[in-house]
Parts: structure tokens; sequence; C-alpha cells
């Protein structure tokens, strides 16, 4: 779908930026080698950050990642791909509004000519993070063992 999309969008407006995963830096040549010759910029190395990248983009695309809900966070306008099983993880998100169930490339380029940059904007945070997360993890872990002791 990337490679799709690399054909169609305008390159004046927009840049495809695909942050592989740690486990794929070294084999993607080999895995994707359509990639190689691309305008898609291919991250494949840890010299910033997915946040940095997040700070760089307006739209983020994925099928299933924590990535998804952290890129809530930065405010980007957040695209599913529908894939064989993947995406079904990220329903509420979809069904919430909070992100928006793509099918192919065109959809992308479809979206973006609405004109929205954002789906939705998160009023209230703590639906997916909660604050003073060390402290609730002690709280509970402590509140585990005496229980169970």
């Amino acid at each position: 779908m990337a490679i799709k999309l690399d054909e169609i969008i305008d390159h004046k407006k927009y840049n495809i930026i695909y942050k592989l995963h740690p486990g794929e830096y070294d084999r993607w040549q080999t895995e994707y080698p359509w990639l190689e010759n691309s305008n898609i910029r291919i991250i494949d190395k840890n010299e910033n950050d997915i946040y940095y990248y997040f700070l760089l983009s307006k739209y983020l695309v994925g099928v299933n990642s924590t990535a998804l809900y952290e890129g809530l966070a930065f405010g980007l306008r957040i695209f599913i791909f529908k894939d064989d099983y993947g995406h079904i993880y990220m329903e509420d998100l979809i069904k919430k509004n909070y992100a928006e169930l793509i099918l192919s490339a065109d959809d992308i380029v479809k979206k973006l000519k609405n004109g929205k940059e954002k789906i939705s904007n998160i009023q209230n945070k703590n639906i997916f993070w909660q604050q003073n997360s060390l402290e609730n993890i002690i709280y509970n872990v402590e509140n585990i063992l005496n229980k169970r002791y």
C-alpha cells in the first residue's frame, strides 16, 4: 500500500516516512525491495525515536500497533489499514472516531482531499493514558502481593 500511495500522492504537498520496526532494519531490503527505489523515506536506524517522526507528521497509517494510540497523543489523524486480521484489534479507535478505516491508498488520498487534519481531538486523555504510571504500577503490584499473602 505504501508503494501505491507513493505513486498517487501529491509529492509537492506530502512526504511519506516509513518507520520500520527495529526488527526489520537489517532485512527490509530483502523483504521489501520495492521500497528501495521509491520516494518513500525509509527509517531503518535508531537515530531518532518514533516521537520525533510524530512531531514531523500530521497523519499516521498503521494496522495494529500501540504507536497508533501514541500518535493520538500527538494529535495525528490516524488511518488504520484493513488487512486480513490486525485491524480488528483497533476497532474501538474506529468506532469512537479516533481513527479512520482505510481499504487502499486511494482511500487515503480521498480522505486527505476532505481537508481535515485530525479526525478527533481527544478531550479526556485519561481514556488512554493515566498520569503517575510508576506510582500506579507500584501500588497495583503491592495490592496484588497483599491479596496473595
